[in-house]
């Protein structure tokens, strides 16, 4: 009874599309109609008395009538209002379960939050985002994101449903996605094809691949084979954009389109192209708990890779210009490399005594270990006489300094741990 009448509105919509001589708008009246229907018969099985369960009576008709009103709804509106509508939809479909206890519509919620991450990723998608205007933009980013986000703190009466899990992992990727908008729209120019533009498109992908994987959380069988599949492809094209972003619109490398940096230092076009994808794979290691450690372990490698090559190229653009494929490296630069090198180390170590972490202990000397053989293979090979012996004596005085650090830190982690 519930599924007839959906069913033979679906048939005669892809079939016939009866919009053609009836009009969107009459014939999305028709669908209404029968939302009506269904809404009726909801209330009507919630309150009768009978041999199957009231509220899995009710449920099914619910069902029903969400989806007429999600047909009517593509029927009658543009980009931004339906996928607002959408998301009304959605939240909706929350407030109904909390109120009435119709688990079973956990899976319109599901539906509708990957309809939504549809529209805003795929079609019309992120690059409707990019060209359309800016009320748009923040109606159906900013609007669908905070329904989903007020329809996963009202589910909280559901915290293992597998509705709770798809909400939230739509919100962070609809967040990561919104930004990414915003900064290319900031940027003030139309090249998607260039190292910041890459960067920005990396980060959607590879966001969205994580969101599928966040999901396997969720559940198993053929959906979690879908979720896997989904992680892959969106992986895939993550890692060919950012093959290109690091090989023909390297702005070190500068092979094919004459990269420059743009905007003021420290908040420029390497920023865009860097930091996003740094953050993307940081929080890919904090929040995919369930998945292998090896995984993680390799989110974390990105995480700090794409955040040393920007802290690299910020310093040759402060040194160097806007142009970062001028030929050689100046003095200047180089020592600027052994100071954050130093920094990172020292910084490293701290928090390693602040984790308790062995593991970061150990990547902290690296580091340290990787500086002084930079400073004697490549720093001091340019320098002579005192300034050379000042250098040396600098670099001591440093090295000393930093294992009175690592003893201090060793003796009171010992303490601690003898004391525990």
């Amino acid at each position: 009874a519930a599924m007839f009448a959906p069913g033979m509105l679906l048939m005669f919509e892809f079939l016939w599309q009866p919009a053609v001589v009836l009009g969107a708008y009459v014939w999305a009246l028709h669908a209404l109609a029968l939302a009506a229907l269904m809404t009726g018969m909801a209330a009507r099985c919630h309150q009768a008395a009978g041999p199957v369960e009231p509220a899995l009576r009710a449920a099914i008709f619910a069902v029903a009538g969400l989806t007429l009103i999600a047909l009517a709804l593509f029927l009658m509106l543009a980009d931004a209002a339906l996928t607002v509508a959408l998301g009304v939809m959605v939240l909706g479909t929350v407030v109904i379960d909390r109120r009435h206890d119709l688990p079973l519509l956990g899976w319109v919620v599901q539906v509708g939050a990957v309809i939504i991450g549809y529209r805003l990723i795929v079609d019309p998608g992120v690059f409707w985002g990019i060209d359309a205007a800016t009320v748009q933009i923040w109606l159906a980013y900013g609007g669908a994101t905070a329904l989903l986000g007020a329809s996963w703190w009202l589910m909280a009466h559901r915290p293992q449903s597998a509705a709770r899990v798809v909400l939230e992992s739509a919100v962070w990727t609809l967040s990561a996605v919104f930004a990414c908008v915003l900064l290319f729209r900031m940027m003030g120019e139309d090249r998607l094809f260039s190292h910041w533009g890459l960067g920005l498109l990396a980060t959607i992908w590879v966001a969205s691949a994580v969101n599928q994987l966040y999901r396997m959380k969720a559940g198993g069988g053929l959906i979690r084979a879908v979720r896997i599949s989904l992680a892959c492809v969106f992986g895939l094209m993550g890692a060919g954009v950012m093959l290109l972003q690091a090989t023909l619109f390297n702005p070190v490398l500068d092979l094919l389109s004459n990269e420059r940096v743009l905007g003021p230092p420290l908040l420029d076009s390497l920023a865009v192209a860097y930091l996003p994808l740094a953050v993307a794979f940081g929080v890919a290691a904090w929040r995919l708990a369930h998945l292998p450690r090896l995984l993680r372990m390799g989110c974390v490698a990105l995480t700090a890779g794409y955040a040393a090559a920007y802290a690299t190229l910020e310093i040759r653009r402060l040194w160097r210009g806007p142009d970062l494929s001028v030929p050689g490296v100046t003095q200047p630069e180089l020592y600027s490399y052994t100071v954050a090198m130093l920094a990172v180390s020292v910084a490293l170590l701290l928090f390693a005594f602040a984790r308790r972490s062995v593991v970061l202990r150990k990547l902290a000397m690296l580091g340290v270990a990787l500086t002084v053989a930079k400073v004697f293979v490549i720093d001091t090979s340019g320098l002579s006489g005192l300034i050379r012996v000042m250098s040396f004596m600098g670099l001591g005085l440093g090295l000393a300094g930093l294992v009175w650090l690592n003893r201090k830190m060793s003796a009171q982690w010992d303490r601690a741990t003898g004391g525990s």
